[in-house]
C-alpha cells in the first residue's frame, strides 16, 4: 500500500512532457548583381539536414515546422526562386533553370546562396557596378600618382 501511494506521488510530482512548439522561420534576403543571398532564421535551435539536388535544396528538421509561406519570396526574387514549397518538417527551395544553388548552417542560421549563370550575352556586357568601381579605382590610383609627382592640387581633386 506504501509503495503504491508512493508511486503515485513520484507521478505527480512529475510534469507531463509538453510537445514541443513547432519551428517558426524569419526569412531575409540580399540581391548584389547575379548572387543572391537567403537567410532563414529558426525560432528555436533546430538541426535540419541539408540536402542539394541540382537546382533544389531540400532542408529537413526534426519536428514540425509552422506554416511557411515562400510565396513572397519567390515573388521578390524571380530571377533567382522558382518556387518555395514547405511541409510538415521540411522546405524545398527550387531554383530558375539558369541558377546553382549552395546552402549550409552558419552561426544558426541555415544561409542559401543561389548565383545566377553566366551566359555568354552577359559576359559580353560590362556590369555597370563592375565598371563604376573600376573607374573609382583609376582616380583613386590617378589622385595618388599626382600626389606622388608634386600636384597636390590635382590629387585633392580626384
Amino acid at each position: 500500500m506504501i509503495a503504491r501511494l508512493l508511486l503515485l506521488l513520484a507521478l505527480l510530482a512529475v510534469p507531463p512532457a509538453r510537445a514541443q512548439e513547432p519551428v517558426r522561420l524569419d526569412a531575409t534576403f540580399a540581391i548584389d548583381g547575379a548572387i543572391a543571398n537567403l537567410r532563414l532564421t529558426p525560432s528555436r535551435t533546430a538541426n535540419p539536414r541539408i540536402e542539394l539536388r541540382g537546382r533544389e535544396a531540400v532542408l529537413r528538421f526534426e519536428g514540425a515546422l509552422a506554416p511557411f509561406d515562400g510565396a513572397p519570396l519567390v515573388g521578390q526574387m524571380p530571377r533567382f526562386l522558382a518556387n518555395v514549397a514547405a511541409g510538415f518538417d521540411s522546405i524545398l527551395v527550387q531554383a530558375t533553370p539558369d541558377t546553382a544553388v549552395v546552402a549550409r548552417r552558419e552561426n544558426g542560421t541555415i544561409l542559401i546562396v543561389l548565383r545566377l549563370a553566366e551566359t555568354p550575352a552577359a559576359a559580353a556586357e560590362p556590369d555597370a557596378i563592375a565598371l563604376e568601381r573600376a573607374e573609382r579605382r583609376l582616380e583613386r590610383w590617378r589622385g595618388a600618382t599626382d600626389g606622388q609627382g608634386g600636384r597636390f592640387d590635382m590629387a585633392r581633386g580626384r
